[in-house]
């Protein structure tokens, strides 16, 4: 008989429960055309086990949560929405900066999708939005409401 060596990739994201069974041996179950597993004997087992944990967790701080960014992907009509959230969140921000963009953010988006405002809003370089924009705030809100 001839040896062979057999390599199997499996992708992280792939990879479900990772066992620790003593020091020498780890039972890893995957997806893989269904559910599957493997036990792997090695003197470093606990080490090996800590590492594919670490990168499992790595992956999973990488990419959306999966119920999250299922139940929150963006339709074409969820962007005027949200970048309205922004523009009047940012309206109060502490940073002089961002609230004058927020302000004309919100100014280009009352403008690009129509939305009806009794005040007339208008794009500006520098103008001096108080920190306490509440009243602003809440009447800009009620009236895109």
């Amino acid at each position: 008989g001839s040896n062979a060596v057999l390599t199997d990739l499996i992708h992280i994201s792939r990879v479900g429960d990772i066992v620790s069974k003593d020091d020498k041996e780890f039972h890893i179950k995957y997806d893989w055309n269904g559910t599957k597993a493997m036990t792997l004997l090695s003197p470093s087992a606990n080490q090996i086990v800590q590492q594919l944990i670490q990168a499992k967790d790595r992956y999973k701080l990488s990419t959306p949560s999966n119920s999250l960014s299922r139940s929150t992907a963006f339709r074409p009509s969820d962007v005027p929405g949200t970048l309205l959230n922004m523009a009047v969140l940012n309206l109060s921000a502490s940073n002089h900066t961002l609230r004058i963009s927020a302000y004309n953010l919100l100014v280009s988006l009352i403008n690009s999708f129509s939305f009806h405002v009794s005040n007339t809003l208008v794009e500006a370089q520098d103008i001096a939005i108080p920190r306490n924009s509440q009243r602003f705030v809440k009447q800009i809100s009620t009236e895109l409401a």
